[in-house]
């Protein structure tokens, strides 16, 4: 351990008996964690744990930071099942600043239920570059031609995940995210400077919803086109609130879900996952 870690840790009870199973949390030199517990076992094995990503770099540019919990949640495609781990970069303590290329990450885990064999550190160069979103719908932006070599490139790298580059100005993500029924949900905060003196800069904040396993928009958010011919600009939405934006809040409201940034709502559809139950007690 080299660097400080201001994130909380994000962990999770993978097989529901009621005892912490793993946890994962990012530091300040741009690394991912892995720890299990091995509930049951003495002191000297009880937690085993390594990097299992870096995605920082010697250069000013590559010095990403995570100071956000990652957000973890289960993928299941088939029959098969991995843990998706899910976490931006961003200078929480210097929000304007412009220097850093920060990125939102997807780390694909197939190791759910048990430790890994052996904890291997993966790099930016294992993991699939979606940012021009070739794997979304055939458009005149995305031609099927694109849409072809990018799943090839995909299908090389899909056993470990994929990473979007944040293209505005100072873009970077100051919160945890949020997955609801294979979609996540993220913030971002772009900066912007103001010549007025004396006046503060609030920066604009953006509201992404990406398909977890390919980085692909869901919404049509700049109303242009139909919604089977959905492009890059779909994945994200200005919000109205001038600032930092939190970490977006998932409501479930007369068996309707809801997703929140501070004030600001829009309804999504989830599969239901909730469920009455009655019961009888007999004398």
């Amino acid at each position: 351990m080299l660097y400080s870690i201001p994130s909380d840790i994000k962990v999770i009870d993978v097989n529901g008996d009621g005892y912490a199973d793993q946890m994962y949390v990012g530091d300040m030199g741009g690394q991912i964690w892995r720890f299990d517990i091995n509930n049951g076992a003495n002191v000297g094995t009880l937690v085993t744990g390594a990097v299992i990503a870096d995605f920082g770099g010697a250069a000013a540019a590559d010095n990403r930071r995570f100071y956000h919990a990652p957000d973890v949640s289960v993928l299941s495609e088939g029959s098969s099942k991995d843990l998706m781990i899910l976490v931006g970069s961003g200078y929480q303590a210097h929000p304007l600043d412009l220097g850093v290329n920060d990125r939102f990450y997807a780390i694909k885990d197939p190791d759910v239920f048990e430790k890994p064999l052996t904890y291997t550190k993966l790099s930016e160069s294992d993991f699939y570059d979606a940012t021009d979103n070739h794997l979304g719908d055939v458009s005149s932006s995305n031609l099927l031609a694109d849409q072809t070599t990018a799943y090839t490139a995909f299908n090389a790298t899909t056993n470990h995940g994929w990473y979007i580059r944040l293209t505005g100005t100072g873009e970077k993500v100051l919160a945890s995210s949020t997955t609801v029924a294979g979609v996540v949900y993220f913030t971002t905060y772009e900066a912007t400077s103001t010549t007025v003196a004396c006046t503060a800069a609030p920066g604009t904040p953006w509201l992404y919803a990406l398909n977890v396993a390919k980085a692909t928009p869901v919404n049509n958010y700049d109303g242009i086109g139909i919604d089977t011919e959905l492009t890059k600009e779909d994945r994200r939405v200005q919000l109205k609130t001038a600032a930092i934006a939190p970490t977006p809040q998932r409501l479930r409201v007369d068996g309707q879900d809801i997703i929140c940034v501070g004030t600001e709502c829009e309804t999504i559809t989830s599969a239901e996952t909730l469920m009455k139950t009655y019961w009888l007690e007999e004398d």
